[in-house]
């Protein structure tokens, strides 16, 4: 039934009460998504700092160690090679604890990511601790991902840096099992 005055012709808008917006779908408008590009950039700055984190380490342990090296015995040798493998443990460690210590002091940012703007937040709102940093950097992206590679000659981790480009949220594969994903802010 029309409106008064209106017999003829489209009704205008309004006339008939507010329109309806269909429901939003979970989540939707707390956050605004990380583009790839940003991602990308992030872990490359990231890289840098891990990269930068080794070099130290392994200066600091190469100049306790190769002291001995430079008298030329048999203990010098050893010392270089034990060197070598403390540098390797400390590089590792540090390696995987420089994301989710970051991560959980800084609610889900990394030197890379505060950089680019972006972080990383749970789909449950809740905040971004150390132990889902450990889940999410350590267990997926480091051991999970490798172990992959290493079956797949690599596509694994190619998989899932590529894996925002196409997917609707913009998640990574490792996103997935660790319920988080990558916003601006």
């Amino acid at each position: 039934m029309r409106p008064p005055g209106y017999e003829r012709g489209p009704i205008p808008p309004g006339v008939l009460g507010p329109a309806v917006a269909p429901p939003a779908p979970p989540g939707a408008g707390r956050w605004l998504l990380a583009s790839w590009g940003r991602r990308a950039l992030a872990g490359l700055l990231d890289l840098v700092v891990v990269v930068a984190l080794a070099v130290g380490i392994v200066a600091v342990f190469g100049a306790v160690f190769s002291a001995g090296f430079l008298g030329g015995d048999t203990a010098g040798v050893i010392s270089v090679v034990v060197g070598l493998l403390l540098s390797l443990v400390a590089v590792v460690c540090a390696a995987a604890l420089y994301a989710p210590t970051v991560m959980a002091a800084t609610d889900g940012r990394t030197l890379g990511k505060a950089v680019c703007g972006i972080r990383v937040v749970r789909t449950s709102g809740s905040r971004m601790g150390f132990w889902w940093s450990v889940l999410r950097e350590v267990v997926f992206k480091g051991f999970v991902l490798l172990v992959l590679a290493s079956v797949t000659f690599g596509l694994a981790i190619l998989a899932d840096l590529l894996w925002p480009l196409w997917d609707g949220e913009q998640r990574a594969l490792h996103d997935f099992p660790c319920q988080t994903r990558v916003v601006r802010g």
